[in-house]
């Protein structure tokens, strides 16, 4: 296992949600750096569980808002999806960072973002030729 990189294949062409998709790169790459130094106390592991916790909070509202204001056709699928992330993440074990949770984080990246969240871009790129795209 490696460090993640952005890639502009998880580009959505929406600036807010691509943003917040290379913070979670980030943290991800910062779990990785923890696991592979072993070297982290509870605070950093508390401090990563934050940020996590953090990122659910902030990013999925901002996905879910604009999937609304935007009339997106599988918004209640793709809040399914969040609810699940958000479901793994809140009943992480709170001791130790593991490779599972490293391993569940970079599938969600590649599954969700990369496929559920591209077509949220699809959309996007749809709806601006038309003129009809809010938010960005």
């Amino acid at each position: 296992m490696q460090n993640q990189k952005w890639d502009d294949k998880y580009a959505t062409g929406i600036d807010k949600i691509d943003d917040d998709h290379k913070q979670l790169i980030m943290v991800i790459n910062k779990i990785f750096r923890m696991i592979v130094s072993g070297k982290y106390d509870f605070s950093d592991y508390n401090e990563v569980l934050n940020s996590l916790g953090s990122y659910v909070t902030a990013h999925f509202e901002y996905e879910e808002v604009w999937m609304l204001e935007n009339s997106y056709p599988n918004r209640d699928e793709h809040i399914l999806d969040h609810q699940r992330f958000s479901k793994k993440i809140s009943a992480l074990d709170r001791g130790h960072l593991t490779i599972d949770i490293l391993s569940f984080l970079k599938v969600w990246l590649l599954t969700h973002i990369a496929v559920v969240d591209s077509d949220l871009g699809a959309f996007r790129h749809e709806r601006a030729q038309r003129g009809k795209v809010i938010g960005q």
